[in-house]
């Protein structure tokens, strides 16, 4: 009897180290930034749609907010709890260049990537984000 449940034990056991290994990344419920209306012609204005994107995964409990390929500008956007912000290959965050697209949150200056008191946040992935700060039309 004993070695019975010593058996079922030991494959639980095992089940639930394998199930600890997997990245949560594959449960979260991902949220493309085109879906919200992100255009990726390195001109068009994308801060609404990208806050929209992360309004929408943070309302649902967190999500992962994907930036494909492609060149997305931006002016400030603000990352709120559970939210991961992930950059595929060949996606470049490109900030805006006029300096009105911009806000300032509470103390801080003004910033592309913001957050303020959220928590399980990150930013992801093996794209590119470029500040584009020697630009930046002052």
């Amino acid at each position: 009897m004993f070695g019975c449940l010593f058996k079922i034990m030991k494959h639980f056991s095992l089940i639930f180290i394998l199930s600890c290994a997997i990245p949560i990344s594959l449960w979260a419920i991902k949220y493309n930034i085109k879906s919200f209306g992100a255009i990726a012609d390195g001109v068009t204005l994308n801060t609404k749609a990208i806050q929209k994107a992360i309004d929408k995964a943070h309302a649902d409990g967190g999500g992962i907010v994907v930036i494909p390929e492609g060149r997305f500008v931006s002016g400030s956007i603000i990352l709120k709890n559970g939210v991961v912000l992930h950059l595929e290959k060949k996606a470049v965050l490109l900030g805006s260049i006029d300096v009105a697209d911009y806000i300032k949150l509470n103390r801080w200056g003004k910033a592309l990537i913001m957050a303020d008191g959220a928590s399980n946040i990150s930013i992801s992935g093996r794209g590119t984000i470029d500040g584009r700060g020697s630009e930046l039309a002052l």
